[in-house]
Parts: C-alpha cells; sequence; structure tokens
C-alpha cells in the first residue's frame, strides 16, 4: 500500500513539473516541511557524527605519542569532512529558502525591508560571513585563511559550513524534531563521557580514545563540548513532562555530565556552565514563581544542588578546583597591581588577550584573516600559542573589529527578541538561551574549532527558529 502511495505521489510531482513554466514556481513548489525534514536528518546526522569517531578512533594503538597525535588527526580529518559537505549542503538549502521566501514575501503583501529587518540575527551573520570573505582576500596569508592551518580546520571554508549548521537548525521549527535533536546530543555525549569518567577508576583500563582528551584533539575542546552538554541535559530534566521516570532519566545525565567537566579540569567550562545555570534558574524562578509552578521551582533547586554536590565529591578526588579558585584569585590581584606576573595569570591568557586586543588595533578593518593569527603571536612574547584564547578578540583580530561588532549585534538582537517575547517562551526555550550563554561565557576564554564550534552554531540556529514562531508580524515565513 505504501509502495503504491509512493507512486502515486511521485507520478503527481512528476505531472506537476511538467506544467510550470517559471523557475519561481518550482521554487514555491517545494513544500517547506520536505526541507524541515532534510534539515532535520543532516543535523541528527552530524550530531550522531562522534559515535562514528569514537569507534574509528578505537583502531588508535597505544604508541609512541607524537605517532598517536598525527594518527588522531587523520581521524580529525574525517570529522571536518563530513563537516564540510553538511555545512555546504545547509548553505545551499539557505539560499534556496532565501530565494522561497523573497516569492512569499511578495505574495503576502510584505515589504522586503521590514521582512529582512526583523530576521536581524541571520542579517548580521551574514554581514560577518561576508566581511570574512573580504578579510580573506585582504590576509598576510590567503591561501591559509581560505583553508585554516591543519590543526585548527578554522578557515573561510569552514565560516560558511558554520553558517549552513546555523541555517540547518533556523529551518527546524517542529517541536518534536528539536526535542529528538537535543536527546540525540545528550545521548551521543553520554556514550563519550561514561568511558571518560570510568577512566579515572584505577582498576580500569580504557585505549586512548576514552582517555583525556576523548576523542577531541585538546581537553579545553572537550570542555567546550562538556559544556553544552552539560546544558543540553539541564533542558531535558527542566522541560519534560511526559513521566516520573524521564525527569530521573536527565537529572543523572546531568550529573554525569558535571562530573566529566570538573574530571576535564578545564576551568573555563566550568564557570561558563555555572554562568548559565545562574541565568535559566533565575529566569525560571521569577517567571514561574508569578505562575505558582512550584515543580520548575523545585527542580531548578534540585539541579543546582546536584551540580554543586556533584562537583564537590568530584574535586575531593581529584583535588583541582580548589588550586585553581585560588590561583585566579592571586592572576586578577596581579592583573590590578599591575604586577609583572600578570603575563601568566590565567594560564598566559591576560598576555594573549593583550597581544591580540594589540593586534586588533594594527589592522582594525581587515584584520589580519581567518585562523591567521599564529605568525603574529610567533614573533610576538606569546608564541605558545596562535589564538587568544577570547573569541572576540579572535574576531576582532583575524577578521576586523567591524566583524566583531557583526556578531554582537546579532546576538543583541536575538537576546532583545527573547526578552520582548518573555511572558511567551516555554521552559525549552528559557534552556536553549541558557545553553547559548553558557557558551559565549565560555568563548571568553576559548577558540573556534571545526568540531566544536557548529554546535553553537545549530542551536543557535535553532533557537532563533523557536523565537520566529512567536512572531506575529511574519508569522512561519523563515
Amino acid at each position: 500500500m505504501r509502495i503504491m502511495n509512493l507512486k502515486k505521489s511521485l507520478s503527481k510531482v512528476r505531472s506537476d513539473i511538467h506544467q510550470m513554466t517559471r523557475i519561481s514556481e518550482l521554487i514555491e513548489y517545494v513544500n517547506p516541511l520536505v526541507l524541515e525534514k532534510i534539515a532535520f536528518i543532516l543535523l541528527l546526522i552530524w550530531l550522531c557524527l562522534p559515535i562514528y569517531i569514537l569507534a574509528y578512533s578505537w583502531k588508535i594503538p597505544l604508541q609512541d605519542p607524537q605517532d598517536q597525535y598525527f594518527t588522531k588527526m587523520m581521524v580529525m580529518s574525517t570529522w571536518y569532512s563530513v563537516l564540510q559537505q553538511i555545512g555546504f549542503l545547509g548553505f545551499l538549502l539557505g539560499l534556496f529558502v532565501f530565494v522561497q521566501n523573497l516569492f512569499k514575501t511578495r505574495q503576502m503583501g510584505l515589504s522586503l525591508r521590514h521582512y529582512i529587518g526583523s530576521r536581524k540575527l541571520p542579517l548580521f551573520l551574514m554581514l560577518l560571513l561576508i566581511w570574512s570573505i573580504f578579510s580573506t582576500i585582504f590576509s598576510t596569508n590567503p591561501a591559509l585563511s581560505f583553508t585554516g592551518t591543519g590543526y585548527r580546520k578554522d578557515g573561510l571554508t569552514s565560516y560558511f559550513a558554520y553558517c549552513g549548521l546555523f541555517v540547518l537548525g533556523s529551518l527546524v521549527h517542529n517541536r518534536r524534531y528539536i526535542k529528538i535533536l537535543l536527546t540525540a546530543f545528550a545521548g551521543v555525549s553520554a556514550t563519550l563521557m561514561l568511558p571518560f569518567t570510568a577512566n579515572w577508576v584505577s582498576e580500569i583500563t580504557w585505549m586512548p580514545a576514552f582517555q583525556n582528551p576523548s576523542i577531541f584533539m585538546q581537553f579545553n575542546h572537550l570542555g567546550y563540548y562538556l559544556c553544552l552538554a552539560t546544558m543540553a541535559f539541564y533542558i531535558l530534566y527542566l522541560s519534560e513532562v511526559r513521566s516520573r521516570w524521564y525527569p530521573l532519566l536527565w537529572l543523572t545525565g546531568f550529573a554525569l555530565a558535571t562530573a566529566s567537566l570538573v574530571l576535564n579540569t578545564a576551568i573555563g567550562p566550568i564557570v561558563a556552565v555555572i554562568g548559565g545555570l545562574m541565568l535559566g534558574n533565575l529566569f525560571y524562578y521569577f517567571l514561574y514563581r508569578q505562575q505558582h509552578n512550584q515543580q520548575i521551582v523545585k527542580r531548578i533547586v534540585i539541579v543546582a544542588g546536584t551540580f554543586i554536590l556533584i562537583s564537590v565529591l568530584v574535586n575531593l578526588s581529584i583535588g583541582f578546583l580548589g588550586q585553581d579558585i585560588s590561583q585566579l584569585s592571586t592572576d586578577l590581584s596581579n592583573i590590578a597591581s599591575g604586577s609583572e606576573r600578570a603575563s601568566s595569570a590565567g594560564s598566559g591568557r591576560w598576555l594573549l588577550w593583550q597581544n591580540g586586543v594589540r593586534f586588533a588595533m594594527e589592522k582594525p578593518l581587515w584584520g589580519y584573516g581567518p585562523d591567521n593569527l599564529g605568525s603574529r603571536y610567533a614573533v610576538s612574547t606569546a608564541a605558545f600559542s596562535d589564538r587568544p584564547h577570547n573569541e572576540l578578540i579572535q574576531f576582532a583580530a583575524s577578521l576586523g573589529i567591524p566583524a566583531m561588532l557583526f556578531y554582537l549585534a546579532g546576538l543583541a538582537a536575538h537576546l532583545q527578541s527573547f526578552i520582548v517575547q518573555r511572558k511567551k517562551v516555554d521552559e525549552f526555550t528559557i534552556g536553549l538561551f541558557a545553553l547559548i550563554g553558557a557558551y559565549l561565557i565560555s568563548s571568553l576564554f576559548g577558540n573556534t574549532m571545526f568540531y566544536t564550534s557548529p554546535y553553537f552554531f545549530l542551536f543557535l540556529g535553532i533557537s532563533y527558529a523557536i523565537m520566529k514562531t512567536y512572531d506575529t508580524q511574519y508569522p512561519l515565513v523563515q
């Protein structure tokens, strides 16, 4: 029966296409629900990819660390290849949807100027991408800026892929699809975290793929991923209403993610999750206290208590948080007093930030080009890194100050839409904004990477899609 229905559907499509005389008719004919399903499938593939990477990494044998590093780089090339394919498909899909919406806007009698103006987040991100193209052209090493370094793979081509992931996320409006995507991300992250945390038990010996930094190249990169994974479990726990067992499952996942986060020992992502939880919990509390939703109030207390309890228990076994907090206090004191030791503050980040700001002032318009700060840092006093370990400074120094302003303007516009619609949003939407906030805090201490940044732009796109469902001026016109 299904085969017969499929044949009838294909026959009807073929007949409809034969009757078309203009390209515009073909563009308008494509059902947005079909495009949404395509976007959903592509995003699901990306979110599940770490499972394949983990299985592929299992083949890396115990060997010389240098050989192991280069073998792992080969594994990363697989990750990068999938990013390019999915990202570029998303970018092309975005161009198609944009043209389709131009026709829809005209049919609905809407002003194109107001239509574009009401989509400030994608508008500013597109301006950022266009600016990056010119930054690449005027780079001191255009070829490197186009492809990125062999390690980071964070050149202009990756920027187009990030854009594609954002587009794919922005096409998914169906709440069921969004819930599946977030559940898939949380579930996949758990398969990475379980062997990672178990590896700390001295009696258990794992393959290198399960050791710190898991399938990533550096423990900070794992920290960026764990930051988002922790917040994903947080969203699922706070928004779960189906049964009493699912919240327990998500809370257990949240506890596992918290333990992994602390065991990873990257302080930036830990601070970011604390900030994200504070932002989310405060908004949950003030909004739902007025609605007398005691279940939400109870859950934010439980999730906060779980984070504190797990952090303390794990820290008792490894004892790093106390040392890092003490060191942070010392670093802040050295910076405030202008001490010579301030250059080593934040594991050397303070000096990296200072140099990054100086580099941005040297080329304020176009910057040095994407992924092209390595040679400039090499001749400075911060030769141990090729990045400022602060994404805002990175954008300013690499792409130019206007690019950084475009990025901030887009995020500010997105936050404004959330504030304006705050009385309409649900638990899931609040959690997504807390996740975005956590990543942004983490980004102040980290770098963009081809296998971590796409997750942020993916969830940013999803949050944008959700906010557009609250838009009464231009409903369902993407």
